[in-house]
């Protein structure tokens, strides 16, 4: 069956130029060479779980940047870092109230070494804003509903969400 690619969601976008050893075959693990989609299962038992299973709201396919299994063959982290970013498409913000617009996602996120999540919103095309930033955290992250105002500004026709890891 099929339970991994790297291919996104009709709309979606993956950005891998800042990604090390992105085009050095046998540098970093294939599947996880930046933002993947996969069965969440499949997931946890190939990467050794390392408590993955825990991650049970994670439902079919999630999308999945694993810096931690990138690094387990080839050495990419010798390269560079982990640099990897979810491009959303273009969300329309009609009849939505300024200031009322909210993104909920499902998360596992374990801090390993040096590494950043963050989610950025950019409203008709200008410049990303920063709604979230996980730079180091306690380790009790593996299974949660995360909530995040978009704090949408008046006259906001349209957004792009972008997800990234990074510095990893």
């Amino acid at each position: 069956s099929n339970v991994w690619t790297k291919t996104p969601p009709a709309g979606w976008s993956i950005d891998y130029s800042q990604m090390a050893g992105i085009n050095e075959p046998g540098v970093g693990v294939t599947e996880w060479k930046g933002w993947s989609f996969a069965d969440r299962v499949w997931w946890a038992t190939v990467a050794g779980d390392q408590r993955r299973s825990e991650f049970t709201k994670g439902v079919g396919v999630a999308a999945i940047a694993d810096p931690d299994e990138w690094d387990d063959i080839g050495s990419p982290a010798n390269l560079g870092t982990f640099n990897s970013f979810l491009i959303s498409p273009e969300v329309s913000l009609e009849g939505v109230a300024p200031g009322s617009a909210m993104l909920r996602f499902s998360s596992s996120f374990r801090p390993e070494g040096d590494q950043t999540a963050r989610v950025t919103v950019a409203y008709d095309g200008a410049a990303e804003e920063t709604v979230l930033e996980w730079i180091d955290t306690t380790d009790d992250k593996t299974n949660e509903t995360v909530d995040v105002p978009l704090n949408n500004p008046a006259g906001a026709q349209n957004m792009v969400i972008t997800f990234s890891m990074t510095e990893a």
